[in-house]
């Protein structure tokens, strides 16, 4: 019955490590074009990482600028402007045509609450997956272990329960330091 508590242990710090992930891209301080690599663009009717289709780079302290490498696609441009705006990061974006250009803006105290915001939307969203798979846990050891005691079916949930604890320690302290490195200017 230990697998059950260490295979659900290592499918939590998998999903941690792609909170770690997603947070190292919501960074207001620095310009990173890491934010745009999980993003998807349908190209021929295959969804293609960004990079793959296009130049992202940094012209000055404040600009990215994505040039398609395709410039006789024309739907591709708005493709990929269509998919930043929907990651929501407060980027101000143009369309000029041949490349997209991202500025990003001069943060005021406003625009970091807003992205202490967006922090605790996707922390939250975290912590519903790790619950998630708490619960379906719990109820694939009810099925498959119909001759196991009451006893040890609440050992093994109590050991489930315990793991989701430290994993949530785990991600309160990411989101701490996070929210803390987003307020200091």
């Amino acid at each position: 019955m230990n697998f059950v508590v260490a295979d659900f242990k290592k499918k939590c710090q998998k999903i941690v490590r792609s909170l770690v992930d997603d947070l190292n891209k919501l960074n207001p301080n620095l310009v990173n074009t890491s934010i745009f690599a999980s993003i998807k663009i349908k190209y021929f009717n295959n969804e293609v990482p960004l990079y793959q289709i296009a130049k992202i780079e940094v012209k000055e302290a404040k600009i990215i600028l994505i040039t398609p490498f395709d410039q006789k696609n024309k739907n591709l441009i708005g493709e990929i402007t269509n998919k930043i705006q929907k990651i929501h990061l407060g980027l101000e974006i143009v369309n000029c045509g041949k490349c997209v250009k991202i500025v990003i803006p001069q943060l005021t105290y406003e625009k970091r609450k807003s992205f202490v915001k967006i922090l605790k939307s996707k922390i939250e969203h975290y912590k519903v997956e790790i619950r998630n798979l708490r619960r379906l846990e719990i109820k694939k050891i009810k099925t498959q272990n119909e001759g196991t005691s009451k006893d040890q079916i609440a050992n093994l949930k109590n050991s489930l329960q315990e793991v989701l604890n430290q994993e949530m320690k785990i991600i309160q302290k990411l989101e701490q330091d996070k929210e803390k490195e987003i307020l200091t200017i």
